[in-house]
């Protein structure tokens, strides 16, 4: 399932491959969350429990305590998540690859795929 896609700019007519956010970072239950734009995904004993973006991922780890989520991990990335659309973007493609994965299901506390800004 792992397959690299070669794009071609318009502008120059050179090649390139797209490169995601994977998730690098890592917080535990007692490190205080960057207030930065992220791709993140919350798992909770192992399961992953939402997928998501946002501008402020203090701000959001706060808002998802709120809504009683339930997680005990957090994996995020800032690489590539500096304008809105990048993060969209980059939050589409981890749910996507996440109910391909999964059955087509998606996380629980997710409740609607995505939605993808039409350039």
């Amino acid at each position: 399932n792992k397959r690299v896609t070669l794009l071609k700019c318009e502008n120059t007519d050179l090649y390139y491959i797209r490169l995601r956010p994977m998730f690098d970072l890592e917080l535990s239950a007692s490190e205080t969350p960057p207030e930065r734009p992220a791709v993140y995904r919350l798992s909770y004993n192992g399961a992953v429990q939402n997928i998501g973006s946002t501008n402020d991922l203090k701000r959001r780890l706060k808002e998802k305590e709120f809504e009683a989520i339930p997680f005990d991990q957090v994996e995020y990335s800032s690489d590539g998540c500096d304008t809105e659309e990048k993060l969209l973007d980059n939050e589409h493609y981890h749910v996507e690859r996440y109910k391909l994965e999964n059955n087509g299901k998606l996380p629980p506390h997710n409740h609607q795929s995505v939605k993808r800004r039409s350039s």
